[in-house]
């Protein structure tokens, strides 16, 4: 801690004390004493809590708070234990004022640093200080531990502190009592009796009294508690009316609780000898009638009932005679300003009535009144005929669904009473909801934020018109089946929900709808709304019709990729720009037909169409032409580009494992790229260039592969296998296997005369076999090599022909072209 002050400004000090205690008489002489000199930062604090002081007298709460706890966050740091508390005392006083006790109890010192300032501040300022003041510093839970370090304290101050004491150990015993530790709260609460009953203090005596007696009785110590009430009657004359009154029925209390009805009785007629609130009064006679109840005596049990019942009556009665004043206060206030409504009336009604006595004739009048309402009707019949005529033009706009309900919804606000409008799109079960027009900004917020926050809203607003053809209105919301409780609560009275078709999987729906009070839907809205709805939905399902019968057009069928006239249109649109087109042949494709049958060709074609679109990059577009020809094409690249090549063969050789991965090891894929404008001077021309670009790579592989698999001498060819003579192995695509010496003869006879029947006769001769063919030797020899030619290839093999002989059937390996 920092000192305060020096020595040199003690009369200073004396000075500020002096201001203190004329606060209460003379608040203006303490302020003015206050501000003589504030040089030190002590001093300066002292008569900051002066003014603080002086502005709570005067009722100024917010400063008096304000400033009072900006000196005790000053005040904590230094030593000066009594400024501290007289700022908090000042703090707390004003924060009940103004109901922040929070702001208070927030900035609580320590027990310690409460307690020591409660000691200071009784010693020093005794007229203002008292132990319930301890409440003011610290939080009601934890008030224990405060009052405890007083009392400490004080037994240190005595006898100067005493009457302080007394009220402290009342409060203590009363929270030991109340945390369960009556044996101490009890003997706080008659240390505290005592030292009341010594010092004089008469408040603090009946409080530990009533208490002690309190506690007693709940303990069964009846005994006790009467000890503890004894001298009451003896000091009725030093208590006042509240005092004494709090006495005695702590006295009816016990007797009651005792069993002892007759001196319950006795006590409850000394409390009847005072003055008695009303509420008292009740409690009083109802303990009472309960008392000769028990005692058997109905008959004054009854009249004791009869008479609650009389003053809970007239205590009722004059409650209420309180309320109705208030109300007929409120009544003739409410008359005065109906009086001062109607009387505005009247100066209205009279100006226009004198305004009407302008008018030549009342004929003319009601002609003008006639042609008014004519032309009116003539106007709301031309904007009507004009909106509907800009809904009817707007469908022939190339406008999305969106657009065209956005724009549609514009237009009928102009003939429609509504406070907002909204489309609502519906997915699967997502729906999002689109603000079109709003009247104000209440019915803004309810259409962008309460509509589609409201749980149930799909059901109880889009249920219906998406479900159905015609559009709903609803005049009255609330009283409708399918309402939203959510979006009555928020003030929605009306709406009209109109169908306007399906595109896309997306169901439309718009919504119109009211808030305040009720509004009949009139014919007129009904007809303009039912007819844009109709023709909303007639635009959008036609458009559905187009996109589709559109997109069939372009697509294959088979694959599912762009077609033909697919590519064609995009060649001829990306004519402005920088392209590659890249030319795609399947093989294989013909000898899986032959072979398989068209079943497989299709899966193959479906397979490899699949891999294509999902190995290419996502500025690349597949199409199929037709039959085993594709293609790709790029944006971006105007001529010959490394790059181009190699994104296509990484497409195209992933395609090709793809097909093959999934049983179609013969298919494989040749291509040619071109690139416009560098290499062409039209788009078609490009186009053909990369096709001879294709059929070249086909012949150069095509080329290689026959230098590759020529066989060398002693070996014979079928199909995509060799036998070699010498070795007898057989090599194929599958494999390699080799073959008996008879197997070998048999195969080298069927070769010769491939795709031509082999009698079993020759065979026998040729394989030689004359002779030794019992037993069926040569259906072995033909099984076994049949067997063994499936495990090497696929595009050959040994049909047998009923009662002729064999045949070898194979085929060769570029046949598409």
């Amino acid at each position: 801690m920092k000192p305060l002050a020096p020595s040199d400004v003690l009369t200073r000090h004396e000075s500020f004390e002096h201001a203190w205690r004329l606060l209460t008489d003379h608040p203006a002489q303490a302020r003015a004493l206050a501000s003589v000199d504030q040089t030190h930062p002590a001093l300066a604090l002292q008569a900051r809590t002066v003014h603080c002081a002086a502005d709570l007298g005067a009722g100024l709460y917010p400063e008096a708070l304000a400033e009072a706890l900006a000196v005790v966050d000053e005040l904590r740091g230094t030593t000066d234990q009594l400024w501290l508390s007289r700022a908090l005392q000042i703090a707390a006083l004003a924060s009940d004022a103004l109901y922040q006790r929070d702001l208070t109890l927030a900035r609580t010192p320590r027990p310690s640093d409460a307690a020591r300032a409660l000691q200071r501040f009784a010693l020093h300022s005794p007229p203002l200080a008292h132990p319930g003041d301890i409440w003011y510093l610290t939080d009601r839970c934890d008030i224990a531990p405060h009052v405890r370090a007083t009392a400490q304290g004080l037994e240190q101050t005595a006898p100067a502190g005493r009457h302080i004491l007394a009220q402290t150990s009342v409060n203590l015993g009363i929270l030991e009592c109340e945390a369960g530790r009556l044996a101490e709260g009890i003997a706080l609460l008659e240390r505290g009796r005592d030292l009341a009953d010594t010092t004089g203090d008469l408040a603090g005596w009946v409080s530990a009294v009533s208490h002690l007696a309190h506690v007693h009785t709940e303990l069964g110590e009846f005994a006790a508690a009467r000890r503890a009430l004894n001298g009451v009657a003896s000091r009725s004359a030093e208590l006042s009316g509240s005092a004494y009154r709090s006495l005695l029925f702590a006295q009816v209390r016990v007797e009651y609780q005792a069993g002892d009805l007759q001196a319950a009785l006795l006590a409850l007629g000394a409390l009847h000898s005072t003055t008695l609130t009303g509420p008292e009064q009740q409690a009083a006679l109802l303990i009472e009638a309960d008392l000769h109840a028990q005692l058997g005596r109905y008959e004054e049990a009854y009249t004791l009932i009869e008479r609650l019942a009389e003053l809970t009556k007239q205590l009722n009665t004059r409650e209420r005679d309180r309320q109705l004043a208030q109300l007929d206060e409120k009544y003739q206030v409410e008359i005065m300003r109906r009086d001062a409504a109607v009387q505005q009336l009247k100066a209205e009604a009279a100006r226009r009535e004198a305004e009407m006595e302008h008018l030549e004739k009342v004929e003319l009048q009601r002609a003008l009144e006639s042609n008014a309402i004519l032309i009116h009707l003539l106007r709301d019949s031309h904007l009507v005929s004009e909106t509907l005529l800009g809904v009817s033009q707007l469908t022939q706009l190339d406008l999305d669904p969106v657009d065209l309900a956005r724009h549609a919804l514009t237009l009928v606000t102009r003939v429609v009473d509504a406070d907002w409008c909204a489309l609502a799109c519906r997915k699967g079960g997502q729906v999002t909801f689109e603000t079109v027009w709003a009247r104000t900004e209440d019915s803004r917020a309810f259409a962008s934020v309460t509509l589609p926050e409201s749980r149930g809203v799909h059901e109880a607003l889009l249920h219906s018109p998406a479900s159905q053809d015609e559009p709903t209105f609803a005049s009255s919301y609330e009283r409708g089946t399918t309402h939203c409780p959510e979006l009555v609560d928020a003030g929605l009275s009306g709406c009209a929900s109109l169908p306007a078709g399906t595109a896309l999987d997306v169901t439309y729906v718009l919504l119109l709808g009211r808030l305040g009070p009720d509004r009949e839907w009139t014919e007129r809205e009904r007809r303009v709304l039912s007819a844009t709805s109709h023709t909303l939905r007639a635009a959008v399902e036609s458009q559905e019709r187009m996109h589709r019968s559109r997109e069939a057009a372009l697509t294959d069928s088979l694959t599912g990729l762009a077609n033909r006239r697919a590519f064609e249109e995009r060649v001829r649109d990306a004519a402005g720009t920088a392209f590659s087109v890249a030319m795609l042949d399947l093989d294989g494709l013909k000898r899986t037909n032959d072979t398989r049958g068209h079943a497989a060709g299709d899966t193959l074609l479906r397979v490899f169409a699949a891999a294509l679109r999902a190995q290419a990059p996502r500025d690349v577009q597949a199409f199929r032409l037709g039959g085993d020809e594709m293609a790709l094409v790029m944006d971006g690249h105007s001529g010959p580009d490394p790059q181009v090549d190699r994104t296509v063969r990484a497409v195209v050789e992933a395609s090709v494992a793809a097909v093959r991965t999934a049983g179609f090891p013969e298919a494989d894929c040749s291509f040619g790229v071109a690139g416009w404008p560098g290499e062409g001077r039209t788009p078609v021309d490009v186009v053909a260039l990369a096709d001879t670009r294709l059929y070249a790579e086909k012949q150069a592989r095509r080329a290689r592969r026959s230098a590759a698999e020529r066989p060398p001498g002693g070996a014979v060819v079928f199909g995509d296998a060799v036998l070699d003579t010498v070795t007898r192995d057989v090599r194929g695509p599958l494999g390699q296997t080799k073959l008996s010496p008879r197997e070998s003869e048999l195969l080298r006879a069927l070769v010769h005369h491939s795709q031509q029947v082999v009698t079993r006769a020759d065979l026998t001769v040729m394989g030689g076999l004359a002779g030794n063919d019992t037993g069926g030797a040569l259906d072995v020899h033909i099984s076994n090599l049949r067997r063994k030619l499936a495990g090497v290839t696929e595009h050959a093999g040994i049909r047998t022909v009923r009662g002729q002989g064999f045949s070898l059937q194979w085929y060769e390996e570029f046949t598409d072209h």
